[in-house]
């Protein structure tokens, strides 16, 4: 890949749907535990994510891959 490119690797997406799987069942679980502020809370992440990653195509997920495999 030529860097620049924009072209992401398969495991760094996997990893960024992964995260916002897992954010997405939390928001639900804790909806459905009667705790709407939380859920909330959550949704406004995903949504600031989202949007960081169609303004900008800064991926919060693919950088948080990248620092974990450094530190690994």
């Amino acid at each position: 890949m030529a860097r620049g490119s924009g072209a992401v690797a398969g495991p760094p997406n996997r990893f960024a749907q992964a995260i916002g799987a897992v954010v997405t069942l939390t928001a639900v679980a804790f909806l459905a535990a009667g705790r709407p502020g939380v859920t909330q809370a959550l949704l406004g992440v995903m949504i600031i994510a989202a949007g960081l990653e169609s303004i900008f195509a800064f991926c919060v997920a693919a950088r948080l891959f990248a620092g974990l495999m450094r530190l690994a």
